[in-house]
């Protein structure tokens, strides 16, 4: 079952399918707080369904403190930044194990803290890619910062990574509360991470649940967790994603259950608000905006 091929033509239907969606699947991976597994989880989905023969592109939205670039194993010469001062999106796309990669730049200041015109501008430079690929992946800032909770939300699926720790569950409910108010989500989609059972597993998305019930009325949908794993540690260190690196450890096993998953669930509505793969900004919105970066920060 683990070894499954994901079939491309599942993704070719999610964008023909009436009642779906016209356009291609972007996948937020989100969470509460740092250290909680959220950018291996982007960077293994994205290399599961890359290696498939799907037309895989994985943004690093945590465009300010960047680790995807460390995940794939690659060094890239541009970021973001460029594309906010000009530079055609494209040009500034790094490919490692099948996936086109758009990439930030760790240390800046400036994509840290975007201006709400620098986001519609960023996201719509990403629209353009939307003929190009059939599932965008976002690895999402963590936390409830603007720009984390305005592409999580503009996503067609949200994917929030929840980890045992009592810190991760406050956290992980206030990231959902953020994209509840601000944006009305409905659902999403929950994966507990470095796990040491089925039951801790279950436990940890109840105690989530229980709370969002209550007070948000969020669907919550329980994913395969990814058990504790020697190996993760390890492909991150070398920058090869574990799916590729040690394809039959139990964390990949779960990884790949969890990209079969969500290749076939039907999206949400992306936020109103945001536009990102599907609703466009206008011209004056979709213009690159210029920042007031320093050079030594390219």
């Amino acid at each position: 079952m683990d070894n499954q091929i994901i079939s491309l033509q599942q993704f070719r239907e999610a964008r023909t399918t009436p009642g779906l969606t016209d356009r291609a699947r972007v996948v937020a991976v989100t969470g509460g707080k740092g250290g909680i597994g959220k950018s291996f989880i982007a960077a293994n989905l994205a290399a599961v369904w890359a290696a498939q023969g799907v037309r895989t592109l994985a943004v690093d939205a945590d465009f300010g403190m960047a680790d995807l670039n460390l995940m794939l194993g690659v060094a890239p010469q541009r970021s973001v930044l460029d594309v906010l001062c000009g530079v055609p999106i494209a040009d500034v796309l790094v490919s490692a194990h099948g996936i086109d990669l758009l990439p930030g730049l760790n240390g800046s200041t400036t994509l840290a803290n975007l201006e709400p015109g620098e986001r519609r501008a960023l996201l719509a430079a990403i629209d353009t890619l939307e003929d190009d690929y059939d599932v965008c992946v976002i690895d999402a800032p963590p936390g409830i910062s603007d720009t984390g909770v305005d592409m999580s939300a503009a996503a067609s699926l949200v994917v929030v990574v929840l980890s045992p720790e009592p810190v991760s569950l406050a956290d992980a409910y206030a990231c959902l509360k953020a994209m509840c108010v601000r944006h009305s989500l409905r659902r999403a989609y929950v994966v507990p991470n470095n796990v040491g059972s089925e039951q801790e597993a279950a436990e940890t998305f109840e105690r989530l649940k229980t709370i969002v019930d209550r007070f948000l009325g969020v669907e919550l949908i329980k994913m395969p967790h990814i058990p504790r794993d020697a190996a993760v540690s390890t492909t991150c260190a070398l920058g090869v994603p574990l799916v590729c690196h040690v394809p039959d450890s139990p964390a990949a096993r779960a990884i790949k259950i969890i990209a079969r998953r969500l290749a076939v669930e039907a999206p949400s509505p992306a936020a109103e608000s945001m536009r990102l793969f599907g609703s466009r900004v206008s011209a004056q919105d979709g213009q690159p905006v210029a920042t007031t970066a320093e050079a030594g920060e390219r």
